[in-house]
């Protein structure tokens, strides 16, 4: 094999297939063949995005000017709004109340530390002494895909040449596949020539195992999604440092797959 990926078969005689007698061509041929780098590659399956830091956040009447107390049954305008995630309300961002007992208690809410010492003849009354319990996220969310077995990329082109022999004792060669690659790969596994007197195939094997480096079935991928408008300046490290070489890797026109690897990611209910 050359440098180039070019590789030139010479074949000067043939074995019947019957009787296992060699014969010599008289007109010998040549099979050129180039491959591209071999590639395994493990596909993605979108699976759902989880946010890179969801926390609490307590609002109450002692903590936050003008609280008109907690709603969470509002589907319109709970007191804690709603988080939105292409296009779906994220489920439980908008968030839940802890109310005070009904009978007035020296005590602070266990949760939310508001006073409960105050009466609340009514419900308004109760709503306002209840705190609201908000999720906040970080402004980096991952989608978060599984990954399949894993595909051998390995892309083969081949020519076929004829030596022939001219009247002045010369010899030429000339293209059998009409100088047109034969291409093939594990989706395209055979091809003719025009004539159909030349066939080539193709064939592969899958990974053995033990040789996969990365298990498919307990791994999971997470590719940081910055939100917009988001300033990189604001970002964590890593994720800035994501970005930097992605801008780097996109402004010279080639992509490979920079990501984080993260065992078993499992988005789970905060409260």
């Amino acid at each position: 094999m050359t440098p180039e990926g070019l590789e030139y078969i010479y074949v000067k005689e043939v074995t019947e297939s019957s009787t296992g007698v060699k014969v010599r061509l008289l007109n010998p041929i040549v099979v050129r063949l180039r491959q591209n780098q071999i590639v395994l590659a493990y596909p993605f399956k979108y699976l759902s995005a989880v946010n890179g830091k969801a926390s609490e956040i307590i609002l109450n009447h002692e903590n936050r000017k003008n609280y008109t107390g907690c709603d969470d049954t509002s589907s319109i305008n709970p007191t804690c709004g709603l988080k939105f995630e292409r296009g779906r309300v994220v489920p439980f961002s908008e968030g839940f109340c802890c109310f005070c007992p009904e009978t007035p208690v020296e005590t602070k809410q266990t949760r939310g530390e508001q006073d409960c010492s105050r009466p609340a003849p009514d419900l308004e009354a109760q709503k306002l002494k209840a705190s609201a319990h908000c999720l906040h996220f970080s402004d980096v969310w991952y989608s978060v895909s599984a990954l399949s077995d894993p595909v051998i990329f390995h892309d083969i082109f081949l020519q076929v040449y004829n030596q022939r022999h001219l009247i002045n004792g010369s010899a030429v060669w000339v293209s059998l596949t009409h100088e047109e690659d034969f291409e093939l790969n594990y989706k395209n596994t055979s091809q003719y020539d025009t004539n159909k007197t030349i066939v080539a195939s193709f064939f592969t094997e899958s990974p053995k195992k033990g040789t996969i480096l990365i298990s498919s079935d307990e791994n999971r991928l997470l590719i940081p999604q910055p939100m917009p408008g988001v300033e990189l300046d604001k970002l964590p490290p890593a994720v800035k440092e994501w970005n930097y070489c992605m801008n780097d890797i996109l402004d010279r026109q080639f992509l490979s797959p920079i990501v984080a690897l993260a065992n078993q990611v499992t988005p789970k209910k905060m409260y």
